[in-house]
């Protein structure tokens, strides 16, 4: 049965408490809420994770950019808009000619957890509850070249409602990965990676349907995430729906830019 439209509020207000949520915990990060934005320097030098997200109307919002600008300068912090084509189009509109650079669109999906089935019983994977999950989680990192100090996760696994998951093969070696947020009624899914070798097996699926069945048991109803191009495929074929794009904008904007 297709979701209902309110979906999409539902969801993006979700992943951005998330966003609000995980800051909080990591040191040095700091959030803001202006006007119809809300804006997020995570505290790492990767611009990626410093970013601005629209919460209220497009139409206010374009007219508020130069507090958004002036934040991030404050802050002496590069950042990306993180915003929604179709919905934010006012904003978008306001950007062009301001010297802004398009980069990915990433798909964002939900899908009604009264849906979802558990996996096959031979996928093994829990919650990180001790040090060496912990560092079985974080193991995934080094292998995609990430520095250590860009890992978030101790930080945020005892955060209320954060659960950080490992899938392990039968001789205990991890070969996934993935973080659940629950936030009433939506929960969020963020950081899914299976090791390469583990690929089409099944294991992305299978640590997202975990997560999210630990969300509803929670009382969540609907479960969200962003797809990569890899990830979409297994997504869909899970029952997710496309709901809209996430489109980054990398800004170098002056400080007199209004």
């Amino acid at each position: 049965m297709p979701l209902p439209a309110a979906m999409d509020a539902v969801m993006h207000a979700a992943h951005i408490e998330a966003m609000r949520l995980v800051a909080a915990a990591i040191p040095g990060a700091q959030t803001a809420t202006l006007g119809h934005w809300f804006v997020d320097d995570a505290g790492v030098e990767n611009p990626d994770f410093n970013v601005a997200y629209v919460t209220g109307d497009p139409a206010l919002a374009a007219g508020e950019l130069p507090s958004v600008v002036a934040w991030f300068l404050g802050r002496g912090a590069d950042w990306r808009f993180k915003l929604r084509p179709g919905f934010e189009d006012a904003v978008i509109a306001s950007l062009e000619g301001r010297g802004l650079e398009l980069g990915r669109r990433e798909p964002y999906l939900a899908i009604d957890l009264a849906e979802l089935e558990p996996p096959a019983e031979h996928f093994h994977i829990g919650p990180v509850t001790s040090r060496q999950d912990l560092a079985d989680y974080e193991s995934f990192d080094a292998t995609r070249g990430r520095p250590p100090e860009w890992s978030i996760a101790g930080a945020v696994m005892d955060l209320p409602g954060c659960t950080l998951w490992v899938g392990r093969a039968a001789g205990g070696e991890p070969v996934a990965r993935a973080m659940s947020v629950a936030l009433l009624p939506a929960a969020t899914i963020h950081n899914v990676f299976v090791a390469e070798r583990y690929r089409r097996l099944g294991w992305g699926r299978a640590i997202t349907a975990v997560a999210l069945l630990h969300a509803r048991a929670a009382g969540c109803q609907f479960g969200a995430l962003g797809a990569s191009e890899l990830g979409y495929p297994v997504y869909r074929a899970m029952g997710f729906e496309r709901r809209y794009d996430l489109a980054t904008f990398a800004t170098t904007l002056p400080p007199s830019a209004g």
